[in-house]
């Protein structure tokens, strides 16, 4: 059985997979998007996504159904050679930031309008925090640490799994 927290992982990774310099954005970091995975990119694998959801509360609201606050957790990186590394992980940011909020289906591209809630899917998507770092080692790595805000519903008493679609 799936879950609403495998529906929301589903949106993420589509909405990840448009970031190509094909659809607008700066980089191709679509090409590396990776779920919850333990095992660190390879220098030829970057830029890279790795993405999950952290702990979250839920709690029910005036209509019946279970209002779900999830952190979508999100660590980018990318190569820096010669540029600041705070450029290069600005740049993956707001890559992440735009492709978040676009439909995949009928707006993929960076310049495309902006869709705040997964087409519908969710109440809300917002970016919480962005912690930047620069990585040790052969090779000049840097990254960030991004958290979205996800607002979403299931039914109440449901077996959670699958989202109630915002109305």
């Amino acid at each position: 059985m799936t879950t609403f927290i495998d529906e929301i992982l589903d949106l993420a990774e589509a909405n990840l997979n448009l970031i190509t310099t094909t659809n607008g954005y700066s980089t191709n970091m679509g090409n590396n998007v990776k779920r919850a995975t333990t095992t660190p990119p390879k220098d030829g694998d970057l830029p890279s996504v790795n993405f999950w959801i952290g702990d979250f509360e839920s709690n029910p609201d005036e209509y019946g159904r279970l209002l779900h606050v999830i952190p979508l957790d999100l660590e980018v990186r990318g190569l820096t050679r010669d540029e600041p590394f705070i450029t290069v992980a600005s740049r993956l940011l707001g890559d992440v930031g735009a492709a978040l909020n676009r439909d995949p289906e009928n707006a993929p591209r960076k310049d495309d309008p902006a869709f705040l809630d997964f087409g519908g899917k969710v109440r809300n998507l917002i970016l919480r925090s962005c912690t930047f770092y620069v990585g040790e080692g052969g090779a000049p790595f840097c990254g960030a640490l991004i958290t979205f805000r996800v607002e979403c519903y299931t039914p109440l008493g449901g077996d959670l799994s699958s989202l109630d679609p915002v109305q």
